[in-house]
């Protein structure tokens, strides 16, 4: 049911941000890993029921979901800069990489600072 609602609504998504827009996006990440992060949020919200959110119940991390998540966030900096910005031309490529580094850094810090903002 998810994927039947996510496939049209991203083309429509895709149509909006490339054709009213003009978002001129090298091998289509801006767009698709946005949409997909918000269509996920919106799925999680839905799908959780309302007296676990009541609850404020919240998962528990363990030893091997925080290593997966160090291991994955080590590889996106390592080698996210250049695919992302691989089929660019010339400068293009240079650009994105700089720009996809720049995000991972201020992704990074926002994330931090609003962590120890929300949980103190």
């Amino acid at each position: 049911m998810i994927a039947m609602l996510e496939v049209p609504l991203y083309a429509i998504n895709e149509a909006i941000g490339l054709v009213d827009f003009k978002v001129v996006d090298i091998g289509g990440s801006m767009l698709i890993h946005t949409f997909g992060a918000y269509f996920g949020l919106a799925v999680s919200i839905a799908g959780f029921s309302k007296p676990a959110i009541a609850s404020g119940k919240s998962a528990k991390a363990d030893k091997t979901s925080n290593l997966v998540a160090s291991i994955g966030t080590v590889f996106l900096w390592m080698y996210w800069p250049s695919f992302n910005g691989a089929l660019g031309k010339g400068g293009q490529q240079s650009r994105a990489a700089i720009n996809t580094a720049l995000s991972l850094a201020v992704s990074c810090v926002s994330s931090t600072v609003l962590s120890r903002w929300i949980k103190g």
